[in-house]
């Protein structure tokens, strides 16, 4: 497929794109947004030479090896065959394993712990979460009911939200909903789960033709080290920094 490497589609700044980039990504991705991936595989690839990031071929290796493993490609011949049924070189394999590592190279250099806290102290109330557990019911008399059973002790939380919650899936979970953030909840519920200093128990909230009554497992609370919270973090850094850096490069494409 080398011809295909002289074929070029455009520029990332002094670097080419070639028709061979595109036919790597094509096979390798089924098509889906090839044109985008193909750039900012080659915007990724520009960022790494800049910064002076490389891939030894022992990375190379243990990438392939560790790919091979996830796939079930035991045999070489499994590899061989499972490569002829994408239209894929050894060539283009290793090309898209060594994607994949400046990608995550390149990733943990710009994503440092210093711009993560910067962006997480900046859309603080984005990441809070709270955890909770719900009763939706249709009838605020029924709502007030129930609430007035909370309170007073006569009854318990879950049992009610597995006799009397029409909302489903948390009604098989007595109620338990698990971590939310703000946005998966709807506004008059998300303004009462995360106001300060809330009760355990909340509600009736009327809220999209239904009465809310919550109970807070854990108040609101916004931590970096939760897996989600730093993953989401991470991309969004990464992802302004690829932006900028295709920005400054200038990407100028024939097709």
């Amino acid at each position: 497929m080398s011809e295909f490497n002289e074929v070029v589609l455009g520029h990332v700044g002094d670097r080419s794109v070639t028709l061979g980039d595109l036919l790597v990504r094509i096979k390798a991705t089924n098509n889906e947004g090839i044109i985008d991936q193909t750039v900012d595989a080659v915007v990724v690839r520009k960022c790494a030479e800049e910064m002076g990031i490389s891939v030894s071929e022992e990375e190379l290796q243990n990438a392939a090896d560790e790919f091979r493993r996830k796939a079930g490609l035991v045999a070489a011949t499994e590899t061989n065959e499972w490569l002829e049924s994408k239209g894929l070189t050894v060539d283009d394999f290793e090309k898209w394993m060594e994607d994949d590592l400046f990608r995550l190279k390149l990733r943990k250099e710009v994503c440092t712990e210093e711009k993560l806290r910067k962006l997480f102290t900046e859309h603080l109330l984005g990441f809070e979460k709270a955890r909770i557990a719900v009763i939706v019911l249709d009838d605020e008399g029924v709502a007030s009911e129930l609430a007035d059973q909370l309170e007073e002790g006569e009854a318990e939380f879950p049992v009610l939200a597995e006799k009397y919650s029409t909302h489903k899936e948390t009604a098989q979970k007595s109620g338990y909903w698990g971590r939310v953030s703000r946005d998966a909840l709807p506004g008059p519920v998300e303004l009462a789960v995360f106001a300060d200093d809330v009760p355990e128990i909340v509600g009736p909230v009327a809220a999209e033709e239904k009465f809310y009554l919550i109970r807070i497992l854990e108040p609101k609370k916004a931590d970096l080290d939760d897996p989600v919270t730093r993953k989401t973090c991470t991309d969004l850094v990464f992802e302004d920094f690829l932006k900028e850096k295709a920005t400054g490069f200038g990407i100028k494409l024939s097709v």
